[in-house]
C-alpha cells in the first residue's frame, strides 16, 4: 500500500450515514479543519516544545511547581501575589506625618525578613507615592482633631510668649530707685539699649505704680507691696511711674536682662 491513498470511513452518528476519512498513504489520518474549530484534550508524558510565534495559548490552570521560564508582564492595575519591593532600586517606602518636610531617610527597623532588609512603615493613607526632598507631607484632619490642636495651641501660646534664656546684660550696673511722694511719680533711668527686660523688687514700704502716663497717687495705680518682686518688658518698665503710698519711701531695685 505504500505510495497508495486509503479511504476510511466513519459513521456519522446524526445521519447515521458513512462519511470518507481521508489517510495518507502512510496511515496517518489527514483532517481537513479549515473553516472548523476542534477542542480536545491531550494528557503528554514527555517534554513539549512550543515554537516562538504570536498565538495566544488559552488560559493556564494552576499547577504549583512548574518552571515556565522568563515571562514578560505588561504594565496593569491587578496585583499578583505577594511582591517585594526591589531593594536595588529604591530605599525604601517610610511613614510621615503630616507638616512633615522630607529631608532624609528615617531609620525603620524591617518587620520582618520578608522584606530582606527593606525599611518598610504601614501607611494608613488610599495611596502611596515617591516622596523626595523638600517634599511636605499633608493630610486631612477631623473636626474633632481640630479641635483638639486648636485647645493645645491655646493652651500652649502664654508659654510661648514667656522670655526664654534670659541672662544679664553685660556688666549693666542695677537701679536702685527711691519711691517717694514726689507729684507725679518717679521713673526708673534709661536702660541700654540691648536690654529687653528688667527683673524688679520693691522694699521697705508699700508703693504704686502706673503704666498708662496717667500720674500714681496714694489711691491711683497698683499697689506693690514690700517684698514683692517680678520679670517686666524693657517697655513696661520704661513707662512705670511710682509713688509711696504712706509716709515712709520704698526702694524699687532694677536689673537689666537679654535673651542669650
Amino acid at each position: 500500500m505504500s505510495g497508495e491513498k486509503v479511504i476510511l470511513y466513519a459513521i456519522n452518528p446524526a445521519t447515521n450515514l458513512a462519511v470518507p476519512v481521508l489517510c495518507d498513504a502512510d496511515g496517518h489520518l489527514q483532517i481537513d479543519v479549515s473553516g472548523a474549530t476542534i477542542e480536545t484534550t491531550v494528557n503528554v508524558a514527555e517534554t513539549v516544545t512550543l515554537a516562538a510565534g504570536s498565538a495566544a495559548i488559552g488560559k493556564l490552570a494552576a499547577n504549583a511547581g512548574v518552571d515556565i521560564g522568563d515571562v514578560g508582564l505588561k504594565a496593569g492595575t491587578a496585583v499578583i501575589g505577594h511582591v517585594i519591593v526591589d531593594p536595588t532600586s529604591v530605599a525604601g517606602i517610610y511613614g510621615f506625618a503630616k507638616g512633615d518636610t522630607v529631608s532624609a531617610q528615617p531609620t525603620v527597623t524591617p518587620v520582618d525578613a520578608d522584606h530582606n532588609g527593606l525599611d518598610v512603615v504601614v501607611l494608613d493613607a488610599p495611596a502611596i507615592r515617591a516622596l523626595v526632598n523638600t517634599d511636605v507631607v499633608t493630610a486631612e484632619l477631623s473636626a474633632t482633631d481640630n479641635a483638639v490642636l486648636d485647645a493645645i495651641v491655646a493652651a500652649l501660646a502664654p508659654l510661648a510668649r514667656e522670655p526664654h534664656n534670659l541672662v544679664p546684660n553685660g556688666t549693666q550696673a542695677d537701679q536702685a530707685l527711691t519711691v517717694d511722694a514726689t507729684g507725679g511719680g518717679v521713673q526708673l533711668s534709661a536702660f541700654h539699649a540691648d536690654t529687653t527686660h528688667v527683673f524688679w523688687s520693691c522694699a521697705d514700704a508699700q508703693i504704686r505704680v502706673t503704666f498708662d502716663n496717667s500720674a500714681p497717687t496714694s489711691t491711683n495705680g497698683h499697689v506693690i507691696e514690700a517684698g514683692d518682686s517680678g520679670l517686666w518688658s524693657k517697655a513696661l518698665a520704661v513707662a512705670a511711674k511710682f509713688i509711696r503710698t504712706g509716709g515712709t519711701s520704698g526702694i524699687v531695685s532694677a536689673s537689666q536682662l537679654k535673651g542669650a
